[in-house]
């Protein structure tokens, strides 16, 4: 009897490969904008490496707020900070923290004319670079996008089984039981004759298949009669070019 698991495979789809796409990211530094698309194409980071944040730690796990405010340092570096207004003594006043957010650190005034301040409308997008240590802006993408056709190659001799011929699928049914020696064993124990016959006969498939040649839909046609699930497969013959 043909193993209907790989007829499955067969009709299944199923890229062969697909890698994780990484992303572009932006470096926030005094001249960033979210919409200036001034992407460094050869720096991407992965799903993967932002979600395990063993480089990369997501800024909106400290802080919601839209703005950054930068400050310069002599070295190169930028110290990045999140702002609150306050009232102290009557007066409203401005505070800042640093970003991302050590234990150590705390609310402290600086001079606003020494700041850069970056507008972020989108924090959940910003990650701490550990190793740069440096603040910068991850593209949001579709981590991977499959494009599929709606027609797959179909030779007769790719399906194992005749046309006509009745496959078994070896499964986990509902009840536990699959098709292994011991589970039939323990069924012709505990169920009746007509009961037996009746689960086993739901794990087959008669396969019917066109004898030429063709492209055929990658997506079936289900139907149901009475208790009888249809799967059609449609064919289409390529065109022959004199």
């Amino acid at each position: 009897m043909t193993d209907l698991k790989k007829i499955i495979a067969y009709l299944k789809i199923s890229p062969d490969s697909i890698k994780s796409k990484g992303k572009p990211v932006q470096i926030v530094d005094v001249d960033f904008t979210e919409d200036n698309d001034n992407y460094d194409l050869g720096t991407t980071v992965t799903k993967n490496e932002l979600d395990t944040e063993s480089r990369y730690y997501k800024i909106s796990n400290d802080t919601t707020v839209n703005q950054l405010h930068l400050l310069p340092q002599p070295n190169g570096d930028i110290f990045y900070f999140e702002s609150e207004e306050v009232n102290q003594n009557g007066s409203n006043i401005t505070r800042y923290r640093r970003i991302p957010l050590y234990i150590s650190d705390q609310w402290i005034e600086l001079d606003a004319n020494t700041l850069t301040t970056i507008d972020t409308p989108t924090p959940f997008q910003y990650y701490y670079d550990k190793l740069s240590e440096k603040i910068i802006f991850v593209l949001e993408e579709l981590d991977t996008v499959v494009i599929t056709p709606d027609f797959k190659p179909y030779h007769p001799d790719d399906i194992a089984a005749e046309d006509g011929e009745v496959c078994s699928f070896n499964y986990l049914d509902h009840q536990g039981y699959s098709k292994s020696f011991s589970d039939l064993f323990l069924r012709a124990l505990l169920e009746n004759t007509v009961e037996f016959y009746s689960n086993e006969n739901k794990r087959n498939v008669t396969v019917y298949k066109k004898q030429e040649g063709g492209r055929i839909s990658v997506l079936p046609k289900i139907t149901k009669s009475f208790t009888s699930y249809y799967l059609k497969y449609n064919l289409v013959h390529d065109k022959k070019h004199n």
